[in-house]
């Protein structure tokens, strides 16, 4: 019987290998065929004798049929590629074993016309699920990974990658042509660019590291041929960093996923809170609307009084009806606030004058400040910088504040009828706006439910003024608070962000 040898048909770097693998992983055993007659087509077409055509076929039946059942139980798992820990060690040790079982079925049809024997047997063995383990290890990461949107990558990226591929060849380079005694010294210079690559862009990156250093070690091996102890010897290594760097990069994949599977379920929550507020925004629609429209109404009554004495009064009669437009849009601006608030959790900032804003909001008060004999100051400095804000949301905060004062002060027998704005800066980044009062005071069981919706003790309040400009307070990154009460002082807080690009510390 003619003998053939047999080692020479056994590849210590079978990419062609680990493809047939990630194919059926990836696309299923359906391809069990093509691989067989892929390898088949393989073995006839190698340089050297070869065994006879029945102990070829035979062999590449074992390899698909070794691979086919490995691929089923990744794709049950829905292990095609990697993306956690868990994965990687799942195809580690599949992969493995089905490497194993391709190259002893490789070894024991060939071996019937190779007569490999013993310990060159167990050699022989080792060899080719080497090449077999890494075939698979370096080719089937990079199979059916999901497509993220296409983008442009930024030039800093594309600098980084360049100074990571140039890192990676120097590294080959240096390595793989060394002859001295000690041809391996250098090859873990190697793990530096691809520690790199794997913390930089996670699994994906390590995979087409591995690749590539595969890549290369294979044009050096077949550019120079050396010996099988020391091409063993680079798979070796070889596997040691591949396993290295993938474990890594699946570990930074596993982390960036975490966090942004996090991300994405504040999104959720924060829109699944936005909505339960629908309600209470609902309710609160007829609270924030009561003063434009009450304001409203008393313009056009007024204007039909000037009109109704005739042409002398016309002036007062279109003035009126002018501030009755103006009330009217306003109570429009915070139907189109609150509804932007409840649907997106966004609002129009930029950066505000402070001491507009109470401007405004004194003015809508005005009326009902006259009306119950109570005197509004404003001490707010024009000198103070701007807030970033949206303005409506704001003017809705301090009047609701301004509002809760009148109620408190709508009490016969008060020595004194007064409410005061003021503000500081208390830090580079932060404003500290004041509402005081001389009322009584508030209740100890008011105040232990101060923020919560639906309390009230006034006869006709829902409880959400508060509540709602705590929340319109907060999200500007501020904090609303009660920071005085006793008799004939109530003084509540608030914070506001200083505008971007204001952050100068005034004097006060």
């Amino acid at each position: 019987m003619m003998r053939f040898p047999v080692a020479s048909s056994v590849p210590l770097w079978d990419l062609a290998g680990g493809l047939a693998f990630a194919l059926m992983v990836s696309r299923g055993p359906r391809l069990f065929p093509l691989v067989a007659m892929a390898d088949l087509a393989s073995n006839l077409t190698a340089s050297g004798p070869h065994p006879p055509l029945i102990a070829l076929a035979c062999s590449a039946l074992a390899v698909a049929g070794c691979y086919a059942p490995a691929a089923v139980y990744l794709r049950r798992f829905g292990t095609s590629a990697p993306r956690t820990q868990a994965d990687l060690f799942r195809l580690i040790v599949v992969s493995g074993v089905a490497a194993f079982a391709r190259s002893a079925g490789d070894l024991l049809v060939l071996g019937l016309w190779g007569g490999v024997e013993g310990p060159a047997y167990l050699t022989t063995l080792a060899r080719g699920w080497s090449g077999a383990f890494i075939g698979v290890i370096a080719v089937t990461p990079l199979l059916d990974r999901p497509k993220p949107p296409w983008a442009v990558p930024a030039p800093r990226t594309i600098g980084e990658v360049a100074v990571q591929l140039a890192l990676l060849a120097g590294c080959m380079a240096l390595i793989f042509p060394n002859h001295g005694n000690d041809r391996f010294r250098y090859f873990y210079l190697l793990f530096v660019p691809q520690i790199w690559i794997a913390v930089r862009f996670g699994a994906a990156g390590a995979a087409l590291g591995n690749l590539a250093v595969q890549s290369g070690l294979i044009a050096f091996l077949l550019s120079k041929p050396e010996s099988e102890s020391v091409m063993f010897n680079y798979d070796i290594r070889l596997m040691a960093l591949m396993l290295s760097t993938l474990f890594l990069g699946c570990a930074v994949s596993e982390r960036r996923g975490a966090e942004a599977a996090l991300r994405q379920r504040q999104d959720q929550l924060a829109r699944v809170s936005r909505l339960s507020l629908a309600g209470e925004m609902a309710a609160a629609l007829a609270h924030e609307l009561n003063q434009p429209l009450l304001a409203t109404i008393a313009f056009t009554r007024a204007a039909q009084r000037f009109m109704a004495r005739g042409e002398a009064e016309r002036d007062d009669a279109m003035a009126a009806m002018n501030d009755a437009v103006i009330q009217a849009e306003r109570a429009g601006e915070i139907v189109r606030t609150l509804r932007g608030f409840i649907g997106r959790g966004e609002s129009e900032r930029r950066p505000n004058d402070l001491a507009n804003l109470a401007r405004d909001a004194t003015l809508l008060a005005e009326p009902e400040c006259a009306k119950l004999g109570v005197r509004i100051v404003t001490a707010i400095d024009k000198a103070l910088p701007p807030v970033q804000s949206d303005a409506v949301q704001i003017q809705q905060v301090l009047l609701n504040l301004i509002q809760n004062a009148l109620d408190a002060l709508d009490r016969p027998h008060l020595p004194a009828k007064l409410i005061l704005l003021s503000a500081r800066q208390v830090s580079d980044r932060e404003i500290e706006v004041e509402v005081r009062d001389t009322g009584p005071g508030l209740p100890p069981v008011v105040e232990a439910r101060l923020f919560e919706p639906f309390s009230s003790e006034k006869a006709n309040g829902m409880g959400l003024g508060l509540v709602i400009s705590r929340g319109i307070v907060e999200s500007h990154g501020g904090r609303l608070w009660l920071a005085d009460n006793q008799p004939g002082r109530c003084v509540f807080r608030f914070s506001l962000p200083v505008a971007r690009g204001h952050a100068k510390v005034t004097s006060e």
